[in-house]
C-alpha cells in the first residue's frame, strides 16, 4: 500500500505520518509537549469553530511549554474564519499559550519547516532572561528568523531615510517582503519559496523600468535571492534593490554610512566602478571577483583584498605571545576611507617550529594540558582564568571560525610570508 498523502498542503514527497512524527520530534527537541488536534469526526463548519473556540482556551490556560497543533484542512479553515478571511492560506497552525506559530503552503521542504517549528517554539516556551537569549541564539545559528527586524528602531529610520534619498532623485519606491506586510498570517516562507517570490519582484522591476526602485530590508529575501548560507549572521540591516534590470546589494546599511553610496549608485548618469582602486586592473577583463567600499564607492579586486589580508595578519602577528586565532581586517585602499572590506580569523602557521604554541592569551604551558576553547575548537587555554580574560578580545574570532568553510575567510599565515 503507498503513502497516505500528508494533511499538509503541498508537502513534498512525505506521508502523514512522516510529517506529524517531524513535528513531534521538533516540539520535543524544543522541550515542549506536542498537543495534536482535528476536527470532529463528521463535524460541521460551526462543530469545527466551537471546537476551535475550546482549544484556543486550553491553549490560552496550559504552561508555554504546551503547544496545541493542528495540520487538518477542516480546522485550518475554521481558523480562517475565525480571522475573518475564508480565503487565508494555511498549512499548519500551532497555539502555544499567547503565541501562535501559523504556515502558509506550500511547504517544499519538511527539514526547513522543523527546524523552523523547534525554535519558534523554543523562543516561545523560554521563561528566563537567559533561556530567551540561548534560545534566540540557537534560531540565528539555524537561519530562523524570528521577524525581529520589522521591530528594529533602525530600520524606520532607514525605511524614511532609503525613501526621501530616492524621491529627491526623482525616483518612485516600492517595498516589498517575502510575506506580504498585510497578511494575516506571518510564518516564514520556504527558501524556495522566497526566492521565487524574489525573482518575481525583479520582473516586474523589469517591467516597470528605472524609473521605480522596488527594495526590501528582510532578510529572508535577501539571502535567498543572494543564495547566502541561511546561518549566515549580519548584525547590521541590510537592503536590496532592483531598478530594471539592474540590483544592487548593500550589506551594511547605517544612518551614517551607505546612505551616501545608495544615493550615488541612484544618481543619473552613475557609472559602476569597473577597475580596482589599488592595482588598476579591469575587474570586468580579469573576470575577477571584486569587493565595493559602502563607504567611498571605490571597487578592489579579490587579489588585492586578499593582500590586504595577508599584511593586515603579518602586522597582528607581530609579538604574538600565544597560538591565538586573530582578527584579520582588510581595509578600504582609498585615501581617507579606511572602511572594513573583508573579516578573517588569521591562525598561525603549524609548520613553522618558531610558532608560539602555548596558551592563546598567555603562551604558558598547560597543566597537566591545554584546553580547547568549546566553541571554536581553536584557541587553547591553561586555565579558566586565562580564558576569561582573553574573551573579550577572542568572541569575534571565535564567531568566525564556527561558521561553516566557505562562509568566511580563513587565512593561514605562512611562516615563508615575511
Amino acid at each position: 500500500m503507498g503513502n497516505v498523502p500528508s494533511q499538509i498542503p503541498h508537502i513534498i514527497n512525505t506521508s502523514a505520518g512522516e510529517a506529524d512524527a517531524a513535528i513531534d520530534h521538533a516540539l520535543t527537541d524544543a522541550k515542549c509537549t506536542s498537543c495534536s488536534f482535528r476536527a470532529p469526526k463528521n463535524g460541521t463548519s460551526a462543530d469545527c469553530d466551537m471546537y476551535l473556540s475550546s482549544i484556543q482556551e486550553q491553549a490560552a490556560a496550559a504552561a508555554a511549554n504546551v503547544v496545541h497543533w493542528t495540520t487538518d484542512p477542516d480546522m485550518l479553515k475554521a481558523y480562517a474564519r475565525a480571522l475573518g478571511d475564508d480565503d487565508v492560506p494555511l498549512a499548519f497552525l500551532a497555539l502555544q499559550g499567547p503565541h501562535k506559530i501559523e504556515w502558509s503552503p506550500p511547504i517544499s521542504s519538511l527539514q526547513h519547516f522543523a527546524t523552523c517549528l523547534r525554535w519558534r517554539a523554543a523562543v516561545n516556551a523560554a521563561q528566563t532572561e537567559r533561556e530567551q537569549r540561548r534560545a534566540r541564539k540557537g534560531a540565528r545559528q539555524a537561519g530562523v528568523e524570528l521577524d525581529d527586524w520589522h521591530t528594529r528602531p533602525q530600520i524606520a529610520e532607514l525605511r524614511t531615510i532609503v525613501q526621501s534619498e530616492l524621491t529627491a532623485l526623482g525616483l518612485g519606491t516600492a517595498e516589498f517582503e517575502v510575506v506580504d506586510p498585510g497578511s494575516k498570517v506571518r510564518g516564514q516562507p520556504d527558501p524556495a519559496m522566497a526566492h521565487m517570490k524574489v525573482q518575481l519582484v525583479s520582473m516586474q522591476a523589469v517591467k516597470e523600468g528605472r524609473g521605480t526602485v522596488f527594495f526590501t530590508f528582510d532578510p529572508v529575501a535577501i539571502k535567498s535571492y543572494l543564495q547566502w548560507p541561511s546561518n549566515v549572521d549580519r548584525d547590521a540591516p541590510m537592503v536590496l534593490c532592483f531598478r530594471g534590470d539592474d540590483y544592487y546589494h548593500f550589506p551594511n546599511m547605517k544612518a551614517s554610512e551607505g546612505l551616501g553610496n545608495l544615493r550615488r549608485i541612484m544618481a543619473p548618469g552613475y557609472e559602476p566602478p569597473t577597475t580596482c582602486i589599488a592595482c588598476s586592473r579591469s575587474i570586468v577583463s580579469e573576470g575577477a571577483d571584486g569587493a565595493v567600499c559602502d563607504a567611498c564607492g571605490s571597487l578592489i579586486c579579490k587579489t588585492c583584498l586578499f593582500a590586504k589580508l595577508e599584511e593586515a595578519a603579518q602586522a597582528q602577528k607581530a609579538g604574538m605571545a600565544g597560538a591565538a586565532p586573530f582578527l584579520v581586517e582588510a581595509r578600504c585602499p582609498k585615501e581617507g576611507c579606511d572602511q572594513v572590506l573583508m573579516k578573517a580569523a588569521g591562525l598561525p602557521d603549524p609548520n613553522n617550529p618558531d610558532a608560539p604554541s602555548g596558551c592563546s592569551y598567555c603562551g604558558g604551558p598547560g597543566e597537566p594540558s591545554l584546553k580547547q576553547c568549546s566553541k571554536c575548537h581553536v584557541a587553547k587555554y591553561c586555565c579558566k582564568e586565562c580564558q576569561a580574560d582573553h574573551w573579550p578580545v577572542h568572541k569575534t574570532v571565535c564567531k568566525l571560525l564556527k561558521r561553516a568553510p566557505g562562509e568566511v575567510g580563513i587565512t593561514t599565515i605562512s611562516s615563508s610570508a615575511t
